[in-house]
C-alpha cells in the first residue's frame, strides 16, 4: 500500500468513525425527544461528505482481474 493509499484508508477510517457517532448522537437524540433541525443537518452534511470520499474511491477503484487457470488461447 503506497503513501497516499495509506493517508486515503485513514481518513476514510476516521469520517467513518465520526458517522457512526453521529449517528448514534442522532439517535439517541430522537429517542429521547431531544432532536433539532442542526442535529439532522450536521448529521447530513457528515453523510454528504462521507458519500463523496467513497464515490470518489469507486471510480479510482479497479477490480482485480481474475485469471482463469487455463492459459488464454487455449
Amino acid at each position: 500500500m503506497s503513501g497516499a493509499d495509506a493517508e486515503r484508508s485513514a481518513a476514510l477510517a476516521t469520517l467513518l468513525v465520526k458517522a457512526a457517532v453521529t449517528l448514534n448522537d442522532l439517535a439517541g437524540s430522537v429517542f429521547s425527544g431531544r432532536a433539532t433541525d442542526d442535529d439532522y443537518l450536521d448529521t447530513d452534511r457528515l453523510l454528504s461528505d462521507l458519500a463523496a470520499v467513497l464515490r470518489d474511491r469507486s471510480m479510482t477503484y479497479v477490480p482485480p482481474r481474475v485469471v482463469d487457470s487455463k492459459k488464454v488461447g487455449q
